[in-house]
């Protein structure tokens, strides 16, 4: 019984002194690893973008249920933009759903206010979305869905 006392007690001296040279050794590691320096960084605070009247342009349910929604941009810009958006339908309980982000390019022709003249809104770009309205039931006729499309825009990219 006492030899397995004092092989515990000098396993435990052992780890003592490695945990104790570790911490004796670790500073000397840590202060080599330190920088300094400095970092130069911009920003540029862009006014707000109008947005404007969304259009539909062309709406497709397929028998799935499986909609398909293309519209007008709800912005047009100057500047190039980012728009991210999410949707949700009554078909899928209002779930969001994240859609790819699509970048539109700066549009130059623009009118004194900032909007693009009412000859150009045909030429706005536009999006195009697929929507989950739920499949209707066998021998049902038609039914109404909700759809709720919530945008995200940057401006500046």
């Amino acid at each position: 019984m006492q030899q397995a006392r004092s092989y515990s007690s000098s396993h435990s001296w052992r780890s003592l002194a490695v945990i104790l040279t570790a911490f004796a050794v670790a500073p000397a590691i840590a202060r080599a690893q330190q920088m300094n320096g400095a970092l130069g960084v911009a920003l540029t605070v862009l006014p707000p973008v109008r947005t404007q009247a969304i259009e539909l342009r062309a709406f497709r349910v397929d028998r799935d249920g499986i909609a398909r929604l293309e519209m007008t941009a709800p912005v047009a810009s100057a500047v190039s933009l980012l728009v991210m958006a999410t949707i949700a339908s009554s078909g899928d309980g209002f779930v969001p759903v994240a859609q790819a982000p699509v970048l539109i390019e700066a549009t130059h022709h623009r009118d004194s206010v900032g909007t693009l003249p009412a000859s150009r809104t045909s030429r706005r770009p536009r999006l195009s979305y697929r929507v989950d309205l739920g499949r209707p039931a066998v021998g049902s006729g038609s039914h109404d869905a909700t759809v709720r499309i919530t945008y995200l825009i940057v401006a500046g990219t």
